[in-house]
């Protein structure tokens, strides 16, 4: 009886033992766990770069953007260590590419450390595959009117380069216009210049194309201004009329003529006086000087003299 008592508790303790260690590794399991996933981080590195790898001689690709956003989740180091890489890239897989459009072309991020896990946004994209061909076109030098100050107008200008090679789908090549080299300055001119241009390629509604490739997409313009200005003489407009105890001898104007400028050469062949206005009712001596009189010319086009008012001397005789 003794013995199978003695038996009995020990076999209910090795169980309760068995059941104690079984709940307890369970435990300590689900801590080790736990810890491990709270060491681990996710975070979003921006504006990754994009690697294409297809024949540029042979294609023209449409639809691969420069950038993407790349999600990253790891260890919190080594997650670290991958936002601050300079080497983390993202890869276009073209290996199966053909011409043709709305292609799904798989982004891959590339350049990782083994424990890491990561997926750019968007994971596809689509894109447009055309054969690629290369034609000459000539670049025209180009001056906004607005640049140039009032009185000065373009004599000449040219372009440092002629002629530029683009590269594109034919299409596109088939819808370019007019290549212009364009100033990116803004400042206004009135002397000869030479300034850095974009070169820019325009379909028949001026519209910019952008789906082409330019050996270069800038250049330099030289620009040659002459002066649109002449001298005209200054006339004098009587308003009113003497007073009656008064003889009108004379009038002159200090200076008697004036330089104009114009905005173009035909706006200019339309100025040849300049006038002043002179109110004559009220004299009332032999001699009178009025000064600062405004000047103004006969004509709705913009013009600008030299000086803006003048003298007039009035000289009468007493009746």
């Amino acid at each position: 009886m003794f013995n199978d008592n003695f038996k009995l508790k020990i076999f209910s303790l090795l169980i309760a033992l068995t059941l104690f260690l079984s709940v307890n590794d369970n435990i300590l399991s689900g801590f080790s766990i736990q810890s491990n996933k709270s060491n681990y981080t996710t975070t979003w590195v921006r504006a990754v770069p994009i690697e294409v790898n297809y024949d540029k001689d042979k294609y023209y690709v449409q639809g691969v953007p420069d950038t993407v956003d790349v999600k990253i989740t790891g260890p919190a180091a080594k997650v670290q260590k991958e936002v601050v890489s300079p080497t983390l890239k993202v890869r276009a897989d073209f290996s199966n590419i053909e011409v043709g459009d709305d292609q799904k072309i798989k982004l891959e991020v590339v350049n990782l450390n083994k424990d890491i896990e990561a997926v750019s946004n968007p994971e596809f994209i689509t894109v447009s595959v055309k054969t690629k061909t290369s034609r000459k076109f000539k670049i025209k030098p180009t001056l906004k009117n607005e640049r140039l100050l009032l009185g000065y107008t373009i004599k000449s200008i040219s372009v440092s380069d002629s002629e530029i090679t683009i590269s594109g789908a034919e299409e596109s090549l088939n819808n370019i216009y007019e290549v212009r080299a364009e100033s990116t300055e803004k400042t206004k001119i009135s002397s000869n210049v030479k300034e850095e241009a974009k070169i820019v390629a325009y379909d028949r509604n001026f519209n910019k194309i952008e789906d082409i490739d330019m050996e270069k997409n800038k250049t330099t313009i030289s620009v040659e201004v002459e002066s649109i200005e002449k001298t005209v003489p200054i006339k004098v407009n009587k308003i009113g009329n003497i007073p009656d105890n008064f003889d009108l001898e004379s009038i002159t104007v200090d200076p008697e003529s004036v330089n104009v400028k114009a905005s173009s050469k035909s706006d200019l062949e339309n100025i040849n006086e300049a006038y002043v206005d002179v109110e004559i009712s009220t004299i009332d001596k032999e001699t009178t000087e009025i000064t600062n009189l405004k000047l103004y010319a006969d004509t709705s086009t913009i013009y600008n003299f030299d000086v803006s008012t003048v003298k007039v001397i009035i000289k009468a005789r007493k009746k």
